[in-house]
């Protein structure tokens, strides 16, 4: 589990992912540089992926335009 002041948080992401009913929304992380962000994320994908969950990690880093966007969760 990831440490304990994010468990909730964790739980969350966990139950969207393995939900039977489609969301009509998207989950964002926000947090200033250094915080953890990318390390959460890893951390999650691991254990989505324990419980037999797959994913799609897209870094939206110096992205700046929906194009562009779309063109990386499609390539």
């Amino acid at each position: 589990m990831l440490e304990m002041a994010n468990s909730h948080v964790e739980e969350f992401v966990i139950e969207y992912c393995f939900s039977s009913v489609s969301q009509n929304y998207a989950v964002m992380l926000n947090g200033p540089w250094g915080a953890g962000k990318t390390w959460f994320v890893d951390q999650l994908i691991r254990r989505i992926k324990e419980k037999g969950g797959s994913t799609l990690y897209v870094s939206l880093y110096g992205l700046s335009s929906f194009s562009a966007i779309e063109y990386e969760f499609y390539r």
